[in-house]
């Protein structure tokens, strides 16, 4: 799945693509990154996969007879553009960025992921045309963020969580736009540094790191260097049972500890499962669903707020 990394590959100023790295079958969704009209993607098959006959045959199956000659023409335009004038725009690209990067230095309140903080065992590298977005000094959450560039800049990110705002770049954007970006950011910095003093600890960046980005980069690692891919085992002995079981009520999330849960919960972003159908929920799992609903975050399978869990008779 690369649906974000349809200018991977283009340039050495960005990792290399994953077709490249030896993957069998990429998915990349040109839209996201690369001057193309919405709903427009493109699957790549490696020579080597030994699967490509039978995905062939599938998509014959499956495609559609109708397809949007509009779509598919800009797919074309796309590839063009590329093919004439690719090394050019990825060229100024890559100089922009670094102009980003070099000016995000003179940040005093907000971070900027960089290479240097992307350094976990096994990852693949780092796409700087996201910006990842954090206050250090805990007065604004992403959400925060991404509603100050909205309504103030007319700035539309990517996506926001808690702790950080996702901005998308891509070719398509100009000079005056990166110009404006940065204006609009140095803004938002400012204000930061009149209103807040900057703790020892540089505020909580370093804290998301610790106790989010540090363990799940820990986790990875560990799988990156384990010998043997196991299965992870989860504790949902109850799975079949809360897929046709009728027999369910929906109930507080403050209230659901220890309760089995009847659906999958998920919390955007990152999209990840905190709960799936047959676990049971623990306390560490509904103070993460409260702390999602009170910091604006969509979580996913709930109903008015309140989570399906299955009925359990009394004990009495």
């Amino acid at each position: 799945d690369a649906a974000h990394g349809a200018h991977l590959g283009f340039s050495d100023a960005f990792p290399e693509s994953a077709i490249f790295s030896g993957a069998d079958v990429v998915i990349t969704g040109i839209h996201k990154t690369m001057p193309a009209m919405t709903q427009t993607s493109l699957i790549h098959i490696s020579n080597n996969c030994p699967s490509k006959e039978r995905i062939r045959r599938m998509l014959s199956v499956f495609m559609t007879s109708s397809p949007s000659y509009v779509l598919m023409a800009s797919i074309d335009s796309m590839t063009e553009l590329i093919s004439k004038r690719g090394e050019e725009l990825f060229m100024a690209y890559a100089k922009r960025l670094d102009s980003f990067y070099k000016k995000a230095e003179e940040f005093e309140c907000l971070s900027v992921l960089t290479d240097e903080k992307l350094n976990a065992k096994g990852s693949a590298g780092h796409d700087k045309g996201k910006l990842v977005i954090s206050d250090m000094t805990g007065t604004f959450s992403g959400k925060d963020i991404e509603e100050i560039l909205r309504s103030r800049y007319g700035i539309e990110s990517e996506m926001s969580a808690e702790q950080y705002v996702i901005l998308m770049t891509s070719i398509a954007d100009n000079d005056e736009a990166f110009e404006h970006l940065i204006g609009a950011i140095l803004e938002i910095d400012e204000s930061l540094s009149e209103k807040r003093i900057i703790p020892k600890t540089r505020g909580i960046f370093k804290r998301i790191y610790d106790s989010t980005i540090g363990k799940l980069a820990a986790t990875y690692a560990a799988d990156y260097e384990a010998e043997e891919e196991k299965p992870r085992e989860l504790s949902c002995g109850n799975m079949k049972s809360a897929l046709f079981d009728d027999e369910y009520e929906y109930i507080p999330p403050e209230l659901s500890e220890g309760r089995i849960s009847k659906d999958s919960v998920i919390i955007y972003p990152p999209g990840t499962p905190v709960t799936l159908p047959g676990c049971r929920i623990g306390g560490e799992e509904a103070d993460k669903i409260l702390e999602a609903l009170k910091n604006g975050l969509e979580v996913i399978g709930l109903r008015d707020g309140e989570i399906a869990v299955l009925w359990e008779k009394s004990s009495t």
